[in-house]
């Protein structure tokens, strides 16, 4: 597949608009990519579609609903909304997140934006920069960054 067909299909391909709730910055996820985890209702990672989210802009990792009847009070600002325009970054899974109480069983999964061109050193050196203190699952319990 050329660049041309590559371009073409991301900008074919459905999205989800973020705004971060940290500054507000617009983001476009692959619509596909997000609903992935959740794809096998047996082994969906939770039952409130819930996903996380590093802001390429201010680095703020938040926890967002792909469902607006899922959003719950610590949704702040608008939702996700479902949009069609050409994307310039890839969505990528970069892992599943667990709750630090252990009796929690919500797992997120939490994905960033990168260019197809930003290489594992360069994306774990973006990981390093980002902010954990707002990440939390539906319970309010604190999600840390995971240990290497």
């Amino acid at each position: 597949m050329g660049d041309s067909d590559s371009e073409q299909l991301r900008s074919n391909t459905p999205n989800v608009l973020i705004h971060c709730d940290g500054c507000g910055h617009p983001s476009l996820l692959h619509a596909g990519m997000l609903q992935k985890p959740f794809s096998d209702p047996e082994e969906s990672p939770n039952d409130t579609s819930a996903i996380g989210f590093a802001c390429p802009h201010c680095k703020s990792l938040r926890r967002y609903f792909l469902h607006p009847q899922k959003q719950g009070q610590s949704r702040t600002g608008p939702g996700p909304a479902w949009a069609s325009a050409p994307r310039n970054e890839e969505t990528v899974l970069v892992g599943m997140l667990e709750c630090e109480v252990e009796s929690c069983e919500f797992l997120l999964p939490l994905f960033a934006l990168w260019s197809d061109s930003t290489n594992d050193e360069e994306r774990l050196a973006d990981i390093e920069t980002w902010q954990w203190e707002n990440l939390r699952c539906p319970e309010e319990h604190v999600i840390r960054k995971p240990s290497d």
